[in-house]
């Protein structure tokens, strides 16, 4: 008995076709990503829900894959995704590219304390040059990334 065929008759090539793409369809969900709310907050753990950077988020966000030791949810996302971040000052460049899934339905929040921007800050030292300036939060073709009560600063500090 065989079980594929590579006859000529239309049937046994629908079938192949219909495996084919059965098999690219379960390959495909196979892949993980990232939907709901999580955390950033370093004095915690990394865990599945707990990234202790923005780079961390970011990582599993682009890659899949996290430095931290946290259990990966990513590449890309499947629904809207918020991280709330804890009170804290984080000095971090975060360089965000396009992400997988990102939509206007599927966007990526991040939120800070509530009602007081000052208490969550994103710093970055300035590198000193005019053709590289450095950055806090760099956009590379990014899109529906929300960025909720956060204080971003590039600081003097560079060569």
């Amino acid at each position: 008995m065989h079980i594929f065929s590579f006859s000529t008759s239309r049937g046994k090539i629908k079938y192949l076709f219909l495996l084919l793409a059965f098999a690219l369809c379960g390959y495909h969900s196979a892949y993980a990503s990232l939907s709901g709310t999580y955390t950033i907050d370093p004095t915690k753990s990394p865990t599945s829900t707990n990234y202790t950077s923005f780079n961390d988020a970011d990582s599993d966000l682009i890659y899949g894959s996290r430095a931290s030791g946290g259990s990966a949810n990513g590449p890309g996302v499947s629904s809207a995704v918020t991280f709330n971040v804890a009170d804290g000052i984080y000095s971090e460049s975060v360089d965000i590219p396009y992400i997988t899934g990102v939509s206007s339905s599927n966007t990526i929040t991040f939120n800070g304390h509530k009602g007081d921007s000052s208490k969550v800050v994103l710093t970055a030292p300035c590198l000193g040059s005019y053709s590289s300036m450095g950055f806090v939060i760099h956009l590379d073709n990014a899109s529906f990334i929300v960025l909720n009560e956060l204080t971003l600063v590039l600081t003097n500090g560079g060569v």
